[in-house]
């Protein structure tokens, strides 16, 4: 069965800023024994490495703290390796992520993360008890706006939503039963289209036509496998209203990115924030309002909130209890160095060796990268 959920009413999460590492409380019945992990950077913990810089940026993700599957594996109580880099942290028994930042859906994106979970798998079926997670797309759209604009990219929206269900598809074949997807963002008063010019009715169209493609398409799928699982997670409804709504989520900024981007997406600390004297980063207060951590990316804050979300979705398809509290409890803050500027996460990845096993349609160009 697929549960199409989206939030509509406020939760109150604590806050998680740079130097603070968060710990969960088991808060379900779920059983899932591990999870994996395939997007971009809304999910990467830190497989390329963020924005190489770690004084305004938290170990390697491109945001202020935890990323969305942080979050949800730790409500799961699993810890999954951080597959490209494995010093990251994480235990392989728990799963693995294979996110990276500016991957899209195609064969160079999440084609190539597909191909390093069947070398994961050594020949093995996939855990049928795992828990996967795929959320992947923006950079598709963020990377051929433009091209779709000026009538290069006709059929972005079904190349990229066919991607998407071809991915699923591969893993179900594999053994995979039990999936988590979410749709995409628009990205709404987001630094990034105002720098490359993108007109965001444009683009929230494209983000609605492939929400809504992706919604009938799962759909079909579930009737097609009656053995699969898949709980579709309407995380754009909940960025929307937390848009005409900032205050009943605790947020006080939603038009600004609490670090300062410039027009080649270099970040650097939001000098003109009141909040941030000298650019010191070490106040755990300062970016609690901000639902933008840089000109694209969300902040932790955010985060939690679809976390809490998905969480409860989950344990609304397996008929578990709904936890009456499972928000995020920080464990310690440190200080942080104060930054310099940096490059953003444009331009940076990584490097794969062998061939694609999974051939995933790549007709868009990535340009940008999320």
């Amino acid at each position: 069965m697929n549960k199409f959920v989206s939030l509509s009413i406020a939760i109150t999460a604590s806050t998680l800023t740079i130097g603070t590492a968060p710990v969960y409380a088991a808060d379900s019945d779920l059983d899932f024994s591990q999870m994996f992990v395939f997007g971009d950077s809304l999910s990467d913990p830190g497989n390329t490495n963020g924005t190489g810089n770690a004084d305004i940026y938290f170990e390697g993700r491109a945001s202020n703290g935890n990323v969305f599957t942080d979050i949800v594996a730790s409500h799961l109580e699993l810890d999954p390796l951080t597959f490209y880099k494995p010093n990251r942290g994480g235990a392989r028994s728990d799963g693995a992520n294979f996110a990276k930042g500016g991957n899209n859906s195609g064969d160079n994106g999440l084609g190539k993360q597909l191909n390093s979970f069947l070398g994961y798998l050594e020949g093995e079926s996939a855990n049928s008890n795992a828990l996967y997670t795929l959320w992947i797309g923006s950079t598709d759209y963020l990377s051929g706006t433009k091209d779709y604009i000026a009538g290069n990219s006709p059929d972005i929206v079904d190349t990229t939503v066919e991607n998407v269900i071809d991915g699923i598809r591969d893993l179900y074949n594999v053994g995979a039963r039990d999936f988590l997807i979410p749709n995409l963002l628009s990205f709404t008063n987001s630094d990034f289209h105002k720098i490359q010019g993108i007109d965001e009715k444009i683009f929230n169209q494209l983000t609605d036509d492939h929400n809504q493609k992706l919604e009938l398409e799962i759909a079909e799928f579930e009737e097609e496998f009656s053995e699969v699982t898949i709980t579709l997670l309407d995380v754009n409804s909940t960025f929307d209203n937390i848009l005409e709504n900032p205050g009943e989520f605790g947020f006080t900024n939603v038009t600004d990115s609490w670090l300062e981007c410039d027009n080649k997406f270099r970040c650097d600390v939001n000098l003109a924030d009141p909040a941030a004297p000298d650019g010191n980063l070490s106040d755990e207060n300062l970016s609690d309002g901000y639902l933008y951590w840089d000109y694209i990316h969300p902040t932790t804050k955010f985060y939690q909130l679809i976390a809490n979300e998905a969480i409860s979705a989950l344990n609304s398809e397996y008929n578990q209890a709904v936890p009456e509290n499972n928000q995020a409890v920080p464990e310690y803050s440190q200080d942080v160095p104060e930054p310099t500027s940096i490059l953003s996460l444009l331009g940076l990845g990584l490097s794969f060796l062998g061939t694609s096993a999974f051939k995933q349609k790549d007709k868009q160009k990535q340009k940008q990268k999320v």
